[in-house]
């Protein structure tokens, strides 16, 4: 069995939303699916996975990616030549230096930069997906975009 380690970075520069660079660090076995896996990611980064999402393989422009794994193709509404997440392990698309992006929340387009740092063979059985660090800020899901000064405006 392979173990992969996981980098997910914020894209601060790309990013719809206001964020801050910050890196989360994972450990998941080579058996888990994509799905398993983006969940885990976006857990580890205090995110809900209440939204549709993907990968995609062009790291400069997703929109002209040869290999994309949707949520929408498991659902049998993906784009023609995208596979699905549930059932796509990650051993079967990620070797060590791969780097993806996770679109999530095609509404919102939060875009992270998932790359496997290492890959490994291993006889540990049973490997949990494990939480090895964050580093900087996580970006909040969902922030307060209540202004109390807009009370202050009307005065």
């Amino acid at each position: 069995m392979k173990k992969h380690t996981f980098t997910l970075r914020t894209r601060p520069d790309d990013c719809v939303q206001c964020c801050d660079d910050c890196t989360v660090t994972v450990e998941i076995p080579g058996d888990a699916s994509l799905y398993e896996l983006a969940e885990f990611l976006l857990e580890s980064m205090d995110f809900d996975l209440d939204h549709a999402f993907g990968f995609y393989d062009n790291v400069a422009n997703m929109f002209r990616s040869k290999n994309s794994y949707t949520v929408f193709a498991d659902m049998g509404d993906g784009n023609p030549g995208e596979k699905g997440v549930s059932d796509t392990p990650v051993d079967g698309v990620f070797s060590q230096g791969k780097q993806m992006i996770l679109l999530f929340d095609y509404g919102d387009e939060w875009t992270f930069l998932v790359t496997c740092e290492k890959s490994e063979e291993t006889k540990e059985k049973n490997i949990q997906p494990k939480l090895v660090g964050i580093d900087g800020k996580p970006p909040v899901q969902y922030p307060d975009w209540d202004d109390d000064d807009d009370e202050n405006d009307e005065e």
